[in-house]
């Protein structure tokens, strides 16, 4: 059943932590801001504790997070090579990233990792 109070929390938890780097982003228009976003396990830490909170296996979700930490990469790394090495729109970009992502993660979850 769907818990609003549970949802407007987390809502709220991952918005500012969200916010404070794209405030800083803003302010100081320099990379470290994406580097600290990126590279800080905020997000995993978060949801670790939950995971923990809520009984769920810590071993199996850390693995999750791995694979998932790996389909980030190769997320930014399509980005990162579309970017440099093209010019078309942005928003085209973000869509065939996002398509070869999505094609990335079919082909694993079908030959190597169930993660459907």
């Amino acid at each position: 059943m769907f818990n609003l109070t549970n949802f407007l929390k987390h809502f709220l938890l991952s918005g500012i932590i969200i916010g404070t780097f794209a405030y800083f982003s803003e302010e100081t228009k320099n990379d470290l801001c994406a580097f600290l976003y990126c590279g800080l396990p905020i997000g995993f830490i978060y949801m670790f504790l939950l995971a923990k909170m809520n009984h769920t296996e810590q071993v199996d979700y850390t693995f999750g997070g791995i694979v998932g930490t790996i389909f980030f990469l190769f997320y930014m790394i399509f980005f990162y090579l579309i970017l440099k090495y093209t010019k078309i729109n942005i928003f085209i970009n973000i869509l065939l990233t996002l398509l070869l992502f999505f094609i990335t993660l079919f082909i694993v979850n079908k030959f190597f990792y169930k993660i459907i």
